[in-house]
C-alpha cells in the first residue's frame, strides 16, 4: 500500500496501557555507577565529582546504530567542556546481568573500532545497576539516551543526546531552570500516558466493530479516542485511514473517521501531505466533495513522493469524477 504511515516514537515504545509512576524525578541524587569492568578510561566515581563536576552519562550499546552515531557528538562536548569540568562516561548494559566472556570482547572491539570518535570514559553495567537506576527508574528504555548530573550531584535533565547542547552549556554556566526541566518532564509524562490510553482505545474500537458489538458503544469508545489522542497527528491520522479503508463495512462510522481526521490535520496544522490526504477521504465519505477536492489538491502541492503523488492524484481524479 502506497499510503505510508508512520507513528511517533513515542507510541512505538509504548507497550502498557498505563505509564508506571516514575521512582526517580529531576533533581534526585545521582545513584552511584555500578560497573562491572571499565572498557576505556575510568574508573569514575560520582562522588569524588561532587562541588567540582558536572557528568553526563550516555546509555549505549554495540548494536544500537543511532548511538554510535551520536557518539561522536559527545567527544566533541568533551573536548568542548573538558577544561571546565565535564566528564562523558559512555554506558552500556547489554551483556548484564551474565558477563559472557565473547561479549564482553565485542564491546571492547566495538569501542577500538569507534577510536577518537568515542573519546570519554566507557564501562560496562554491573547486572543491569546502573540502567535500573537512571533508565528503568525515570520510566525509559529506549537507547541512545543521556542524562546530566550537575555540581549538586543532582540528576537535572535526560534526552536523546543530540538534544543536550543548550542544557548542558546551562548547566555548566549555573544558569539551568530545574524547575522548568520538571515542567517539561512532567507534560512529557502526561503526554505519555494520553498516549497510552489512546492506544488502547484504538485497540478496542477495532475489536468492537469486528465483533459487531452495540454502535453506541461503539462510537462512546470512539469519542473517548479522540479525546485521548488529541495533538498526536500520527496517531489520530492511522485511526481515520484504518476506518476509512473498510470500504463501506457494516458499523463503519464516516463521521467519526472525519472529526478524528480533521484533528489530525489541526495537529499537523495542514502542512503534512499524507494526513491531508486522508482529511480529503473523509470529507469524501462525507458527501463534502468540494472541500475534498481542496484538501486533495493541496496534499498534492506538499507531496515529495513521486508514487504517493501518483496515488494521491488519482483520489483528486475520482473526486473531481463524481
Amino acid at each position: 500500500m502506497n499510503h505510508v504511515r508512520v507513528l511517533c516514537a513515542a507510541l512505538i515504545g509504548l507497550t502498557g496501557l498505563q505509564m508506571p509512576a516514575l521512582a526517580a524525578d529531576l533533581g534526585d541524587p545521582a545513584p552511584p555507577l555500578k560497573v562491572y569492568k571499565w572498557v576505556k578510561g575510568g574508573p569514575v566515581d560520582l562522588a569524588d565529582g561532587r562541588g567540582k563536576n558536572v557528568y553526563l552519562l550516555d546509555f549505549w550499546a554495540t548494536w544500537c546504530a543511532p548511538c554510535l552515531a551520536a557518539s561522536p557528538h559527545a567527544t566533541e562536548l568533551q573536548k568542548k567542556y573538558k577544561d571546565k569540568g565535564l566528564i562523558v562516561v559512555g554506558i552500556t548494559h547489554e551483556v548484564s546481568p551474565k558477563h559472557d566472556h565473547r561479549t564482553v570482547k565485542k564491546v571492547e572491539k566495538c569501542v577500538e573500532k569507534m577510536g577518537e570518535k568515542m573519546g570519554y570514559a566507557v564501562a560496562i553495567d554491573e547486572g543491569g545497576g546502573t540502567f535500573d537506576a537512571y533508565m528503568t527508574a525515570f520510566g525509559l528504555q529506549a537507547i541512545p539516551r543521556v542524562f546530566i548530573i550537575d555540581r549538586q550531584g543532582r540528576v537535572v535533565w535526560h534526552d536523546h543526546p543530540l538534544e543536550v547542547d543548550k542544557a548542558l552549556e546551562q548547566v555548566i554556566a549555573g544558569t539551568f531552570d530545574l524547575d522548568a526541566a520538571r515542567k517539561v518532564m512532567r507534560q512529557r509524562q502526561e503526554a505519555a500516558e494520553r498516549l497510552a490510553e489512546a492506544r488502547k482505545l484504538d485497540k478496542k474500537y477495532f475489536t468492537m466493530l469486528q465483533s459487531g458489538g452495540s454502535p453506541e458503544m461503539i462510537r462512546a469508545v470512539g469519542d473517548e479516542f479522540l479525546k485521548s489522542a488529541q495533538g498526536n497527528a500520527a496517531f489520530l491520522d492511522r485511526f481515520a485511514w484504518k476506518l476509512l479503508s473498510m470500504q463501506g463495512a457494516e458499523g463503519q462510522d464516516v463521521e467519526l473517521a472525519l472529526r478524528v481526521a480533521e484533528a489530525a490535520s489541526a495537529a499537523s496544522e495542514g502542512k503534512d501531505a499524507s494526513i491531508l490526504n486522508t482529511y480529503a477521504r473523509a470529507l469524501f465519505a462525507n458527501g463534502q466533495t468540494a472541500e475534498a477536492i481542496k484538501r486533495q489538491k493541496r496534499a498534492i502541492e506538499l507531496s515529495d513522493d513521486p508514487a504517493m503523488t501518483t496515488e494521491f492524484k488519482k483520489a483528486l481524479a475520482s473526486y473531481e469524477g463524481k
